[in-house]
Order: C-alpha cells, then structure tokens, then sequence
C-alpha cells in the first residue's frame, strides 16, 4: 500500500476534462468519434490512442479511478498477504515473478510458490542467461517454482485466505 502514492498516476487529475475513462462501443476514425457503452455519450478527438488494458484479476489489474480508492483495495490485498501461511501465484510472467518478489521482500516467513505453464519465465524471449539467473534468485529467495498448466483455477477462490488445493 504505500507503493500506491508513488507509483499510481492519477489520470483524472493530471488531465482535468480531457481525461474519460470507459469502454468504447464505437469508434469512426474517418469522424474521428467515439461513442462510450454508458451513456451513448459522443466523444470528438484529433488523435486516438487504442489502449486495451488487461482482464486479470486484483491486485495485478485494478477498476479503481481514484488514488484512495487504490490505496484501500491495497492495503486490503496487503492484510490478506500478511494472514497468509501458503502462497500460490499462478502465472510465472513478469507480474506474477514481480508479485513474488515482493511478497518476499515484507515476509520472510511465508511460503511460496509460483505456477508457471512454462519454464521460460517474465517473457518467452529472455534467454537461458536470463531465465538461469532468475531462477538462482528465486531459489534463494525461497521461492518455489513448479512448471504445469492449473487445471482447477475456475474453480478457486481468488485474493483470500483459505486452504484450497491447486491442482
């Protein structure tokens, strides 16, 4: 949580009214107009910039528009962290690796444990100097790593504290 104020940019602040944020549903780049989902609101631009986001769960993608709100959703995740005894990660990307590291760095005393369907972990392209090296890191850092495909994460009950098994 006291991340947040350092690293979150609020969008809405530094852009005033030309700051809206929303999903499209229609865009007419010879118009050059979008139209948002809520509200059927028509929208005029000189240039678009087509950001998609990402449809991962929180903490690793937040809805939150305000700096507070960020802050409260982080310092609930952080609690929910520090109730912990047994840490899965499922991902072995580079939000996934990152969010490891982190963990570790404020509790020592956790175990955990990063779900990769590969071995080639944080990006395919990194080569074996690099994927070597972060595997020595994560080894010392007492962070377990185990390579496969999690066949029963629909059925998991994300951002909680409770002893579930990962299949």
């Amino acid at each position: 949580p006291e991340w947040v104020a350092k690293t979150a940019i609020p969008l809405k602040e530094a852009f005033g009214d030309n700051y809206v944020q929303g999903r499209v549903k229609s865009l007419d780049t010879e118009a050059k107009k979008v139209v948002l989902e809520d509200g059927d609101k028509e929208i005029s631009f000189s240039h678009a910039v087509i950001s998609v986001g990402s449809l991962g769960p929180w903490p690793a993608r937040s809805e939150a528009v305000t700096i507070e709100e960020l802050k409260t959703g982080s310092k609930e995740f952080s609690d929910t962290v520090a109730e912990a005894k047994d840490i899965v990660i499922v991902g072995g990307g580079p939000v996934g690796v990152e969010m490891a590291g982190e963990i570790r760095d404020k509790h020592a005393d956790k175990s955990i444990t990063v779900v990769s369907a590969s071995d080639r972990l944080v990006s395919k392209d990194f080569d074996d100097k690099f994927q070597n090296s972060l595997k020595a890191v994560m080894d010392r850092r007492k962070v377990t790593l185990k390579v496969g495909k999690v066949s029963n994460l629909e059925s998991l009950e994300k951002n909680k504290v409770v002893k579930q098994t990962v299949e």
